[in-house]
């Protein structure tokens, strides 16, 4: 069921994530002008490397009934989600079409998840209370689902935090080392970790 469409659209460090965790990579990047990726870059990452894991039994059903701020939960469809879905090619963040992505101004909220294949899929939460985590997947399993942050085209910050999904430490460790392989600054200069209020700076 639709309702309204979206519009806006080596290894990592061994570490044991707590309840909450973020990464936040507070470094100046350099700007640079927005590459030219080729057909390959852009094609969806093939393969079901990573585990995924069930929406909570609670939240089971939210596009049939209201929840909060009045709403049905919207599900993306397949084009949807293939226009959220991102391309990170040397830590920089694109569109799946190859764009510099829209996303990086001020107080906007955005949700992501990753898949099984490490793809990632990104949406902008202001204005929308429709939209969620579950709303990438049809309110399928997810590798993992969070928050983050983005500046300057780049991840600067990123967690585990759903509550549709509860990630497990695991989880995030995975998508630390998928940005990682993509190019993220992660971990590195001005790596932050975050544990519950226990701030240990790389």
């Amino acid at each position: 069921m639709h309702h309204k469409r979206l519009v806006s659209l080596s290894a990592v460090c061994s570490i044991v994530l707590a309840s909450f965790v973020s990464v936040d990579a507070r470094v100046q990047v350099a700007a640079h002008p927005p590459a030219q990726l080729t057909a390959k870059q852009l094609l969806p990452k093939t393969g079901e490397r990573y585990e995924t894991k069930p929406m909570i039994d609670a939240r089971q059903g939210e596009d049939k009934k209201i929840v909060d701020h009045g709403v049905l939960i919207h599900y993306m469809n397949k084009a949807e989600r293939e226009a959220a879905r991102v391309v990170i090619v040397n830590g920089m963040l694109y569109t799946s079409k190859g764009k510099p992505v829209p996303y990086g101004h001020p107080g906007e909220k955005l949700n992501y998840a990753m898949d099984a294949a490490g793809n990632f899929y990104i949406l902008n939460q202001t204005g929308h209370p429709e939209l969620r985590h579950s709303s990438f997947f049809d309110g399928g399993p997810v590798a993992c689902a969070g928050d983050l942050e983005v500046k300057d085209g780049r991840i600067v910050k990123i967690d585990r935090n759903s509550g549709h999904y509860h990630p497990t430490d695991k989880m995030f460790q995975n998508v630390l080392a998928e940005l990682k392989k993509d190019g993220a600054t992660l971990p590195g200069t001005g790596l932050r970790l975050d544990f519950s209020g226990l701030r240990l700076r790389a």
